[in-house]
């Protein structure tokens, strides 16, 4: 997918030593190479895809379980366990970028601190090794609880209010003091979506309700665009935005009522007929699977400025939500799956 207004750079420095050791694919000597750790996860996968299209890269793509060869060009997969120095070393050997989106974001504490912390610390010293830049996906819930009206990072305050988040803000830290650039999206869809939009839909689901009417305004992104924006930067573009975190989102909030209607007309989801106040929506929280903190997230306002970011790229991005045909395709088969009959939504 391409989007509007891309910046024409030089293409970043080139660098060969340590790239023919990858036997599976030749890579090309004129490209620069970027390491992407993550790549098979839901925003890995788009950013690998991304990169892959504008053919203007190597890509060493960088999975945790073993990596067989790669059906792509100018591609090479390898196995990367954040916590073996060795393997992350020897696959950040001769790259120009990193790109790090190899979060860990269950519910295992031992396991937030062993990727997103201490994982992340081996990753800048890789990076520092290999003198490559850095850039990693982190996420706006670093900023804790709402409700966001529009702020711009100068103003926002980094309070991370669950164990997770608080991995993620450690993981940014990191890179920041290394150099590196932080991206903050805030709620993502697109192909591969587990979270935002399922968790979305069982909300109301089990409320049987909308909240507030669908009234809240959040910050969205679908993967396909924040994928391109990675591009962007790795191909030299933001320069403004090096070595800082800035929010990630399109430029203008969307209401949950468009992204429900939107539901309704893609997906054939129905749209339950009551309405519940926040307040109502959170004392039932517990009671329908989810947390205080995902209720807030999906019926209060919880948008911000991404104007820093869109500023740097010179560009202006498609409208706020929209779902291709492979994202259409890939909700209606999750849901089709974890509904067990194909029942509508």
């Amino acid at each position: 997918m391409i989007f509007p207004n891309p910046l024409s750079h030089a293409r970043p420095r080139v660098k060969t030593e340590g790239l023919l050791r990858r036997p599976v694919t030749t890579p090309d000597p004129t490209l620069p190479t970027v390491l992407v750790l993550g790549a098979s996860g839901f925003l890995g996968r788009a950013i690998s895809r991304e990169l892959h299209r504008r053919g203007s890269f190597n890509l060493v793509l960088a999975h945790r379980r073993a990596a067989g060869p790669s059906p792509l060009d100018r591609t090479n997969c390898v196995q990367v366990d954040l916590g073996d120095k060795n393997t992350l070393t020897k696959a950040a050997k001769g790259v120009d970028w990193i790109v790090h989106v190899a979060n860990y974001i269950g519910t295992d504490a031992a396991e937030m601190e062993r990727t997103n912390v201490f994982g992340t610390e081996q990753v800048v010293q890789a990076a520092l090794e290999a003198d490559a830049e850095l850039l990693y996906i982190s996420t706006a819930s670093v900023y804790g609880h709402g409700p966001f009206r529009g702020e711009e990072e100068e103003i926002l305050r980094v309070g991370p209010i669950s164990l997770l988040s608080h991995s993620r803000a450690e993981a940014e830290r990191r890179i920041l003091a290394a150099g590196g650039t932080v991206l903050r999206p805030n709620l993502t869809y697109g192909c591969g979506d587990k979270w935002f939009i399922p968790t979305l839909v069982t909300m109301m689901k089990r409320l049987t309700a909308t909240v507030d009417a669908g009234s809240g305004l959040v910050s969205v992104i679908s993967v396909e665009l924040l994928a391109w924006i990675v591009a962007e930067l790795v191909s030299g573009n933001g320069r403004a935005i090096r070595g800082m975190a800035v929010n990630a989102s399109q430029p203008e909030p969307v209401a949950i009522r468009t992204i429900v209607a939107a539901l309704e007309r893609e997906l054939e989801f129905q749209i339950p007929p009551g309405n519940l106040s926040l307040a109502a929506a959170l004392e039932r929280a517990g009671d329908i699977g989810l947390s205080p903190h995902q209720v807030r997230l999906l019926g209060e306002d919880n948008w911000f400025s991404s104007a820093k970011l869109w500023t740097a790229l010179s560009s202006e991005p498609a409208p706020a939500f929209a779902l291709t045909a492979d994202s259409r395709r890939w909700y209606l088969d999750y849901f089709r799956k974890v509904l067990h009959g194909g029942e509508k939504l």
